[in-house]
């Protein structure tokens, strides 16, 4: 749990506090975020977790990404569970990094 509260509350947390959207990583449960009275979730991709080390840090990478390409944020979501899911299948936070290829193709798995 974030800030001991769900991962909702973690979103409207940091909303009422000024952000325009929070998003909350919630493991093998996917992701939540919320953004204009709205919150928004994507599953998780599933693959073999070698390793979760930089998995975080891998999404919020990815989320930046996304922004940059101005995608709506249910396709962030989704792009950023698929990255970070797939870095997970090697030792470290780099060692499985994918490719936007491989990254979108396990979007569509």
């Amino acid at each position: 749990k974030v800030l001991g509260c769900s991962p909702e509350d973690a979103c409207l947390y940091y909303a009422e506090r000024g952000v325009r959207i929070s998003c909350v990583t919630i493991g093998d449960k996917g992701s939540v975020a919320y953004a204009g009275g709205t919150f928004h979730y994507a599953e998780p991709v599933r693959v073999s977790v070698v390793d979760t080390t930089g998995a975080g840090d891998n999404f919020h990478g990815a989320f930046l990404y996304c922004l940059a390409q101005r995608w709506n944020l249910d396709y962030t979501l989704r792009f950023c569970n698929a990255f970070s899911g797939l870095t997970c299948q090697g030792l470290g936070g780099l060692a499985a990094e994918p490719t936007l290829k491989e990254t979108l193709r396990k979007m569509e798995e």
